[in-house]
């Protein structure tokens, strides 16, 4: 007979660790006075201040001249000691399953590695029609959505160090093989949120990517839905960029990306908002690559 009252029953919170988590969140919004972390915390200054105290001997927070506290040096250790130890297949398993259950159709991560994608994990589409592909290919960043993901997702000066390094190599006839033209589309992909291959790699072949970001919002990583251009159009496929985004949120999440806390590298500096390209008007003599081109968001 189990006589162990305590089995069974959800374990208790430990106070103290529980306000001192707490309170490292609250400074995770603003440094905060001892005055106002008392208050919002709701414990006396006594009790807060001996927490504090006991957090700064250790690096966990640090105070300023005007009697601030902020995180400190250890946190930052730690969790970048986290991120480390993060594989991005593992972390982005869930969410590729689900995104292509979702949509029915190809589904892949990759990373950068120099001025190549690399496919590290896939999920095959449903549809009897599917585009070929197999984890481990490599290709240029310039012609793929996959790349111009990452690159617009990047300090500027990275971006065109990358670019320069490029050989804007023409793979089909709607490759963007000038640089000009790549930081003219880069600039569209920041302010949609999404990049587009339509037929830019493969003439058999469109794509979208959305970029899975670190704490910084630098993208080293992104995922992508593609389809035999025979089997959906842009259109049809553009209507599931919702769906990718949020996947591909979901694992910047895990990353440490936070756009509510300005994280997110941008011209501006500011995140931007997520929109769906408009079409050119009925009368503009021009191809549907072109037309994505010249839209805005």
């Amino acid at each position: 007979m189990d006589n162990n009252p305590m089995r069974g029953e959800p374990p208790r919170a430990n106070q103290g660790v529980e306000r001192a988590l707490t309170a490292l969140t609250l400074l995770a919004e603003e440094a905060s006075t001892l005055a106002r972390l008392s208050a919002r915390l709701g414990v006396n200054k006594s009790s807060v201040l001996r927490m504090l105290q006991t957090m700064e001997a250790q690096s966990f927070v640090r105070r300023d001249e005007q009697q601030r506290y902020h995180l400190g040096s250890q946190l930052f250790a730690l969790a970048n000691r986290a991120l480390e130890d993060m594989d991005l297949r593992e972390v982005a398993e869930d969410a590729l399953t689900q995104l292509a259950a979702a949509c029915g159709h190809t589904v892949k991560l990759a990373e950068r590695q120099g001025t190549d994608v690399v496919y590290i994990d896939k999920r095959e589409s449903r549809m009897p029609v599917r585009s070929y592909s197999r984890v481990g290919s490599r290709l240029p960043l310039h012609c793929t959505a996959l790349g111009k993901a990452m690159l617009a997702h990047r300090p500027a000066d990275e971006a065109a160090a990358l670019i320069a390094r490029c050989t804007l190599q023409r793979r089909t006839d709607y490759t963007l093989v000038t640089v000009e033209s790549l930081e003219r589309d880069l600039v569209e992909v920041r302010h949609r949120g999404f990049a587009i291959d339509e037929r830019e790699n493969e003439d058999a072949v469109r794509c979208i990517a959305a970029p899975v970001r670190n704490a910084r919002g630098i993208a080293e990583a992104a995922i992508s839905i593609s389809v035999p251009a025979t089997t959906a159009s842009l259109e049809e496929l553009l209507m599931l960029h919702p769906l990718l985004v949020r996947a591909a949120n979901i694992v910047s999440a895990r990353f440490g990306w936070r756009p509510d806390l300005g994280n997110d590298i941008t011209p501006g500096g500011t995140a931007v908002a997520v929109h769906s390209p408009r079409r050119a008007p009925a009368d503009t003599p021009t191809t549907t690559a072109q037309a994505l081109r010249t839209e805005t968001a």
